[in-house]
């Protein structure tokens, strides 16, 4: 049950909230050679200017070159010379000689009001760098006097739209973030870095400052939820920092990382780790061997890779990680190399190597009792809670339970009831009551260590943006909650911890940024504003309140909760309020799981509910009918499985990459059903007529339809063989719910909205695609994801597209709007009203996230600007959520459009998601890249069945098994040809 440490990128993050504040700690230009006709004293005060991060070695050596003939010359000036001082102080700093660098900065300050200088701008960005030395040694209660002071002379000095002014407010920000006040810091640092943008505009000086400004603000947004503007200001300060710094620069490289990590916070593990790969190879270029910005690196490409199932390439990262902390630990977090040791530990055991796995968690333990203050602190209860679970899980019950128990005991002292460390502890602690043959009293413990966190995620006063984040922490937890229930035979507790497990995939579409986007009046825009404004002061307080229990004081708890329950009543109110105002805002509402009995009460007979979740280490399953309920765990582990996935995946994609040619592996289908749909539920899945599956994470990627229920006969490669195996399909019809709510109340339809409204068959510049090619591009023309960095402009044109708009509109009442070829462009589609279309149909090529340095969301490519417009031709995830739509099915005949947004995230985070926050009530779309022609038979045929009157579902099936059974075709039998499509409703 040993998890991945849950929030262990959040300390990788926090350390690129740059400690930089003035001159010479930010004056990150690359360091500027002197000229020879300059003047020593020229020279000398030009290292007030110089840049002292870029190479921080290089510019100690000059700038101590420079002040040894300064001091040897009688005509130097001597406030020069203490400038230049305080230059070699910055690049102290920089090489991390902090005690020394502070010596002298205060020995210049102390000099200046000895002679009795006058205040000067200098002086004063003297005055904040100290601040900024005190400030990452801790001491922030003098480093705020010292900020203070200078921002009284620099207002008084340089005005308040000055660089310098930015400066000294960024380094209070800085303060008050580790303080804990972010809330405080946040207008702070947005402040700065307006005023920074508009001085480095005007003046081409300190660019620097700008993007350090924007990678803070990343990470100040990641602390306070805002997962997705912590993005977009990551990715704001890595292009700004490429566009205007020189190579390898260190703040460039410190963007390039904020942006990998925050990626990573919200699950976007592609995306970072292209990202932190490109940071990482920065860093080998310029930084020592042992450099702990170089272990940071490791470890967030080593959580990216781990978050991807790539458990191998995670450990050597890892190990990397672990390298360099232990042989030089960062003073400012001693628990990294036990946080290392720990997810080394996980990753082994992921990789199935048991014994090595549990001798590093013993290491780990080891090392958090050795580096932490006191055997309570919370660095070794993770570690001991990890390892007791290991011993659970291997019958050293002896050995795990005084473990157990003192971890459990620590972190109720020290954290709240819903952090997700205690959480995870609590439901070890459970298993290990099991196994020692306690299920009630075992299930009692987990019910009460979980409620909580259940609590948090369904309570409207939990900020929205915080919700996916904590889902996904949770999740693991709710699916042992589960196992638990299943062994005390209680289904309905198992059935509620099922769906809490399953709550971060489609049920969260919103995100404040799109929501921005979305509110299009004063009052939207206010109620927006002030729910945002309340959601950062509740994160706020829960951190206070969270430091309030840690420390123990009693006083501080009772202060800090009865704040945290009035900022919650405040959130509540706030949540009603908007989601009457926003209508997105309110369909996007976190739905309460539903009672198993209410399930069941509303099922209709031949229907059957499967709900898979899936946890760190194995994955769980219910099946459920009107009358009966089956429950198993999964065979094998997390690894297997994955394995068993990608076997199917990999053979689908051999089809899609032959139109159909290749053979297809029935074989591992079969495992992979048997693995799926286990003994205990075969009684109730394999007479089924309908079957719902609600899955997360991995197992939301399988094709169901394309699972085969028998043994396999004749040759794989065979069309006829192929067309007789007994596919999940042909006997059942298989769609993929919204929530269990929707299984139990599927939407009705709009009523109000009528006609068809088709976009598609952009007009592109790259190579026309060729259904009529010869064999070997048979059908090439591919709706396709995988497109490198190539823009939107050098993809094909798709011949089919326009036909299949057309047949779709032929088969559906009027009114009929199509945007075909040049009109389908983003500007024509904003001015299109499409509120009022029951049905609208994208017929065009569609992009993954991550692909390109540019797109970090999913899109759909639509024709792009020939004028010299910013239109791009992306219609983006967010874009799509800005909408306001009412209709009954949105067709995406694309690529992948029911893909996440990179590995590891969750499926159908991307453009499904979006589409139903902007009101979608179900959706058609793709599993992997559609051949051109079957995208449009499919979906023709699909409506064409519903217009007939069938289900959505049914339609699907009848149009699929028609395709399987047509010997006309080339690759019709291959799943890969008949199985990409999925209904979600």
């Amino acid at each position: 049950m040993a998890g991945r440490n849950a929030g262990v990128s959040a300390w990788l993050g926090a350390a690129t909230l740059v400690a930089a504040a003035g001159w010479p700690l930010s004056a990150m230009a690359q360091e500027q050679p002197a000229q020879p006709a300059q003047s020593l004293a020229e020279r000398l005060r030009a290292l007030k200017v110089m840049d002292a991060s870029g190479d921080p070695a290089a510019a100690l050596m000059h700038i101590d070159a420079t002040i040894a003939e300064a001091e040897a010359d009688p005509a130097t000036i001597a406030e020069d010379l203490l400038y230049a001082r305080a230059a070699r102080a910055g690049a102290l700093f920089w090489l991390r000689r902090h005690d020394e660098a502070l010596a002298i900065f205060r020995e210049v300050d102390a000099a200046l009001v000895a002679a009795g200088g006058l205040p000067a701008t200098d002086w004063s960005q003297l005055i904040n760098n100290i601040g900024s030395v005190l400030s990452t040694q801790g001491k922030l209660e003098e480093a705020m006097a010292f900020k203070q002071r200078a921002l009284v002379m620099t207002r008084a000095l340089a005005g308040e739209q000055s660089m310098e002014y930015a400066s000294v407010l960024y380094g209070i920000a800085l303060v008050e973030y580790r303080q804990g006040d972010f809330l405080a810091a946040l207008p702070k640092v947005e402040q700065a870095l307006e005023i920074a943008r508009r001085a480095a505009d005007a003046n081409g000086e300190a660019k620097d400052q700008v993007a350090i400004y924007w990678l803070s603000l990343s990470a100040l947004r990641s602390q306070a939820g805002d997962q997705t503007a912590s993005i977009a200001a990551g990715r704001g300060a890595a292009l700004y920092a490429e566009a205007n710094l020189p190579a390898n620069h260190r703040v460039t490289m410190a963007a390039l990382h904020q942006l990998g990590v925050a990626l990573n916070d919200a699950g976007l593990f592609g995306q970072a780790e292209p990202v932190l790969q490109r940071a990482l190879t920065m860093r080998l270029a310029t930084h020592p061997a042992d450099d702990p910005d170089l272990a940071m690196s490791y470890h967030a490409i080593g959580f990216a890779l781990s978050g991807s199932g790539r458990y191998a390439d995670a450990y050597e990262y890892y190990t990397k990680a672990a390298e360099i902390f232990s042989a030089n630990p960062d003073s400012g977090n001693p628990g990294a190399i036990a946080t290392s040791l720990g997810q080394i530990a996980y990753v082994l055991r992921q990789q199935g190597r048991s014994d090595e796995a549990l001798a590093m968690w013993r290491r780990a333990v080891d090392t958090a009792r050795r580096v932490s203050p006191t055997p309570e602190h919370r660095d070794v209860a993770l570690a001991e809670a990890n390892l007791a679970a290991v011993l659970v899980d291997q019958g050293q019950l002896a050995e795990a339970r005084p473990l157990s128990e003192h971890a459990l005991a620590a972190l109720r002292r020290v954290t709240l009831p819903e952090n997700p460390h205690r959480v995870r502890a609590s439901v070890n602690y459970g298993h290990l009551l099991l196994a020692e043959g306690k299920p009630a009293e075992a299930l009692a413990v987990a019910k009460e260590g979980t409620s909580a966190a259940r609590t948090m995620l369904l309570d409207r006063a939990t900020p929205r943006a915080d919700r996916f984040r904590l889902s996904e922490q949770y999740r693991s937890a709710f699916v042992d909650l589960a196992r638990i229930a299943f062994a005390a035979g209680d289904q309905a507790a198992a059935f509620d911890a099922l769906q809490m497990a399953n709550l971060g995939d489609l049920s969260t579409a919103f995100s404040a940024l799109s929501a921005r986007g979305a509110a299009t009046t004063p009052e939207q825009s206010a109620a927006l504003e002030h729910y945002l404004q309340l959601t950062a002061e509740a994160t706020r307080l829960r951190k206070t309140l969270s430091s309030a229990v840690g420390s123990g004081d009693a006083a501080a708890i009772e202060l800090a909760n009865a704040k945290v329950v009035t900022a919650d009543e405040q959130l509540r109110a706030a949540d009603a309020d908007l989601s009457l105002v926003m209508p997105a805002f309110r369909r996007t509402a976190t739905v309460e799981p539903l009672p198993l009995a209410q399930l069941q009460a509303r099922l209709s007979p031949g229907r059957t509910v499967l709900v898979y979740a899936e946890g760190t280490c194995n994955a769980a399953v219910m099946a459920v009918t009107r009358d009966r309920v089956a429950s198993s765990v999964l065979a094998g582990n997390s690894q297997s499985l994955h394995r068993e996935i990608e076997a199917v995946r990999a053979s689908i994609e051999q089809g899609v990459a032959s139109s159909g040619a290749a053979s297809f592996d029935r074989q591992a289908a079969h495992r992979l059903y048997r693995t799926l749909v286990p003994d205990a539920l075969r009684p109730l899945v394999e007479p089924a007529a309908r079957l719902d599956i609600l899955a997360g994470g991995a197992i939301a990627s399988v094709p169901f339809a394309a699972l085969v229920t028998e043994p396999p006969n004749g040759d794989d490669a065979n069309r006829a063989a192929l067309a007789e195996t007994a596919w999940l399909i042909r006997r059942s019809e298989i769609a993929v719910p919204l929530t269990i709510n929707a299984i139990a109340a599927p939407p009705a339809r709009s009523g109000a909205s009528k006609g068809f409204t088709g976009i598609g068959a952009p007009s592109l510049a790259g190579p026309p695609g060729n259904a009529d090619a010869g064999p070997a591009t048979l059908r090439a023309a591919v709706r396709t994801a995988s497109l490198g960095k190539s823009p939107a402009l050098d993809l094909p044109d798709l011949p089919r597209a326009e036909g299949e708009l057309r047949a779709m509109a032929a088969e559906l009442p009027a009114p009929h709007r199509l945007l075909l070829g040049a009109e389908a462009t983003e500007a024509r589609l904003r001015a299109t009203p499409l509120g009022d279309a029951a049905v609208i149909a994208f017929a065009t090529h569609g992009l993954v996230g991550g692909y390109s340095r540019s797109l970090t969301e999913p899109a759909l490519v639509l024709t792009p600007a020939r004028d010299g417009s910013e239109e791009d031709g992306l219609l983006t995830a967010s874009e799509v959520a800005q909408m306001q739509l009412s209709a009954d099915w949105i067709i995406l005949s694309a690529c992948d459009t029911s893909a996440g947004d990179g590995g590891g995230g969750p499926v159908y985070s991307g453009l499904a998601q979006a589409f139903f926050a902007a009101g979608a009530r179900a959706m058609l779309l793709s599993h992997w890249r559609v051949r051109d022609d079957i995208a449009a038979r499919l979906t023709v045929d699909t409506i064409r069945h519903v217009r007939a009157g069938m289900g959505r579902a049914a339609a699907l099936r009848r149009a699929q098994l028609a395709l399987i059974d047509d010997t006309a075709t080339p690759g019709a039998a291959h799943p890969a040809t008949w199985a990409p499509l999925i209904v979600i409703e």
